[in-house]
């Protein structure tokens, strides 16, 4: 699951933002959250881990560019595209290694081609892979294939939509490795993709 914020004064904007991105991401067979914040302030207080960040730059009380400052602190590798009527602060965005910038009004058009450039970048950072031992070697399992993993006769079997996989292992230490991927413990003995 892709995790957006749109950090937006103007509702009418937030508003288009919002049906662009959940448009976009369902014509490329994506599942998303997306959050809504009217200015940076208080984003920046309520701020947990985000794949991507549509970022207004003329805010109320803490603008755009001093808010993607003080993330980029906090969160270095999240993808923030600046939503702007004000050109002149695109140069001044890679400062603080925005990936883009859209200009206002914004269009079905320049949205999309702002995000195919940016999806296969999501895609990748979205893959994410664990490592366990298997057959006497280290085998990578994409996380987003791992339908569940359960303890059966003192081993851990990975069930994936690619086969299964047992290694010796606890559980407890994938529940810990897993906990902000969507997977839940649903007895000592199971740990449950709830994609």
């Amino acid at each position: 699951m892709i995790k957006i914020v749109i950090v937006e004064d103007e509702k009418n904007i937030a508003d288009d933002l919002d049906s662009y991105v959940t448009r976009f991401f369902k014509e490329n067979n994506f599942e998303i959250n997306v959050s809504y914040f009217e200015n940076a302030k208080i984003f920046l207080d309520n701020y947990s881990s985000y794949d991507l960040i549509f970022m207004d730059i003329n805010l109320p009380k803490t603008n755009g560019m001093v808010a993607a400052e003080t993330i980029r602190k906090i969160d270095p590798l999240v993808m923030i595209i600046f939503v702007t009527s004000l050109a002149q602060y695109a140069l001044k965005g890679y400062e603080v290694n925005a990936f883009d910038f859209i200009l206002k009004p914004v269009t079905y058009y320049n949205f999309v081609l702002k995000m195919t450039r940016a999806l296969p970048i999501l895609k990748q950072k979205n893959n994410k892979t664990i490592a366990i031992s298997y057959n006497s070697a280290i085998k990578t399992i994409e996380v987003n294939t791992i339908k569940y993993i359960e303890v059966f006769d003192h081993k851990i079997i990975f069930h994936t939509t690619k086969g299964n996989y047992e290694n010796f292992d606890t559980l407890n230490k994938y529940n810990d490795l897993l906990k902000n991927d969507n997977f839940i413990l649903c007895n000592r003995s199971c740990l449950v993709n709830l994609k």
